[in-house]
């Protein structure tokens, strides 16, 4: 219940007075880095009681503080951060202002302790960056998967997005609430973005695969016309002949044609399976459907289905999903290094 002092008088007269103290302060600290942040906390001894007529601090000239830094020492309190170094302050003299008399030039000495910490990272490597790399790719299972597959595609899109939300959630609960946005947040929205868009990507597939196997003109198979094809689904209904008439598979002139009787105009369509030739408006009242091949030598453009569409974009989707997703992380991770 007694303060903790030890007087030693040496021989040449000089009296030595240590106070042992034992106290928890705080620091502030800036999380824009978190996990990989470095802290610089400071530590300041004053007094106040006594100018610097009556006292002065120094710190001690060959070991001011000891402290175990090397990487074999075991610290018991700090659990989270690694002591990287201490650098004791020389004493300085301060003025505190006094507002009853500004003209007061009262000074008092001041020391002060910074010390330099780094968080240890690991756990956050394994427990929050490594299970959200994983989440992200088991979502990018979805795209090898049939574009009609809607319960598989809807489970794995729903069950890592939630799984992903209460990760995050787990991970932000022990951390203090800031206004600014953390290097773990801008992980955690990245991330989620993916996992989104994967979920989306599926949406969007399944929308134009229902259209089925009704023909889409393109000028070129290139990905610019596909694309193209792919955002104008809703166009692709167009055409569909109401009340079709079953197919009917004729030979003239060396040619397989399907014949299909058209109730507006009474003529025949055939779908002809090789180039179309002159000598085949002779038949009379026949329009000719040519093949694909036929119609990309004619007209210079192409035909495909919105099935085909669908699943050409998930063959894309196979390729810039990991691409982008791995572009980012070697962007985040070279900015939290430098």
């Amino acid at each position: 219940m007694t303060e903790d002092l030890m007087v030693t008088v040496l021989p040449d007269g000089t009296v030595m007075l240590s106070v042992r103290l034992k106290t928890s302060v705080f620091c502030w600290v800036k999380l824009g880095r978190f996990p990989f942040d470095r802290q610089q906390c400071h530590l300041i001894m004053e007094t106040w009681r006594y100018d610097t007529t009556q006292l002065v601090l120094n710190w001690e000239v060959e070991s001011p503080v000891t402290a175990a830094l090397n990487d074999n020492s075991w610290v018991p309190y700090l659990t989270e951060y690694k002591l990287l170094k201490i650098i004791p302050h020389s004493s300085e003299h301060y003025v505190e202002p006094i507002s009853l008399d500004p003209t007061s030039t009262y000074r008092y000495t001041s020391l002060t302790l910074t010390f330099l910490l780094a968080r240890e990272y690991g756990f956050y490597i394994m427990d929050y960056y490594m299970p959200g790399i994983l989440l992200v790719t088991i979502s990018w299972v979805s795209f090898w998967m049939a574009p009609d597959a809607t319960p598989a595609r809807v489970a794995i899109g729903t069950s890592t997005m939630l799984t992903y939300f209460q990760l995050g959630i787990d991970t932000g609960s022990k951390l203090p609430n800031v206004s600014y946005i953390r290097s773990n947040d801008l992980w955690f929205i990245v991330c989620t973005a993916f996992i989104f868009l994967s979920l989306a990507e599926f949406a969007f597939v399944n929308t134009i695969w229902r259209y089925g196997c009704h023909p889409v003109k393109l000028k070129s198979k290139s990905n610019k016309q596909m694309f193209k094809s792919s955002i104008k689904a809703s166009k692709m209904s167009k055409g569909i002949v109401n009340n079709e008439q079953p197919q009917q598979t004729i030979a003239a002139g060396g040619l397989f044609l399907d014949r299909i009787r058209l109730q507006n105009n009474g003529t025949t369509e055939l779908n002809a399976e090789l180039p179309y030739t002159m000598e085949m408006k002779a038949m009379g009242k026949v329009k000719f459907k040519v093949s694909e091949e036929s119609a990309r030598q004619l007209h210079g453009g192409l035909t495909t289905t919105a099935q085909q569409i669908s699943i050409w974009i998930d063959e894309k989707s196979r390729i810039v999903f990991p691409a982008s997703f791995i572009l980012f992380n070697a962007v985040y991770w070279s900015l939290l290094w430098v």
